[in-house]
């Protein structure tokens, strides 16, 4: 019996030891995530604030979803945000031509994402069957799409002269006491989540918008009518969250 329990003892041990060492091989192979946050803080954000701490942690979410191989610059303030505001989140922009980004995601799709794409339309079909509202001059519909930086990266843009340089910019509201960087337990009670926060608008800054504006913002809906076919949007402050 002491004999077997030694035996047991040993491979155990020595198994122990084999998974230790898998564990080791394991991480040490494994790839770090292809997106990468270069992350520049404006002189608003203190050296000891939180935030420098948990900004990168909060953007791992980010990381977990994304595998394309690009650097997206991000610049992090602090600022004094009307009443009602928890951060803001500025996105540079390129315009390209709807054909050309048309044709860039339908190469880049992958699996479930070819089907989707691929029943874009291309700017002829489009202009020529949208649901414009009446009175809207359907020629003066543009054929350039407004692309955030971040995403042209991922369809394969390099930087250039005429790109901003930071892809953008994030403001967080500068109270002290207004967010809780605790994600684990909750969020007390007259703060707000930093994490939720900072991934929110960071989602911004990638290239997904909210429709909020523009539901609110043709001019038609109230029965006036336009021959530009511009829509003006109505400020967000004045936009209230379901």
């Amino acid at each position: 019996m002491i004999v077997c329990s030694f035996i047991r003892t040993r491979l155990a041990r020595r198994a122990a030891r084999v998974c230790a060492m898998l564990l080791l091989v394991g991480l040490a192979a494994a790839p770090a995530p292809a997106l990468d946050f270069d992350i520049n803080y404006h002189s608003s954000v203190p050296l000891d604030s939180p935030i420098r701490t948990h900004m990168p942690l909060a953007l791992e979410a980010w990381q977990r979803v994304f595998s394309d191989n690009v650097t997206v610059k991000i610049n992090v303030r602090l600022d004094a945000l009307p009443s009602g505001y928890t951060a803001t989140c500025s996105s540079n922009y390129r315009n390209i031509n709807y054909n050309t980004i048309r044709s860039d995601l339908i190469g880049d799709a992958e699996g479930y994402e070819a089907a989707l794409v691929g029943n874009l339309p291309d700017f002829t079909t489009f202009k020529a069957g949208a649901h414009i509202p009446d009175g809207w001059n359907r020629n003066l519909i543009n054929p350039s799409s407004r692309v955030t930086q971040a995403l042209a990266l991922a369809l394969g843009y390099t930087r250039s002269g005429g790109w901003a340089t930071y892809d953008m910019i994030i403001r967080f509201n500068n109270d002290p006491d207004f967010w809780d960087f605790d994600p684990s337990d909750g969020v007390t009670v007259g703060q707000v989540g930093f994490y939720s926060t900072a991934q929110h608008e960071t989602g911004h800054g990638l290239g997904f918008s909210s429709g909020v504006a523009s539901a609110r913002a043709v001019p038609a809906l109230d029965g006036r009518t336009t021959t530009t076919g511009t829509p003006t949007p109505h400020p967000l402050s004045t936009m209230t969250s379901p």
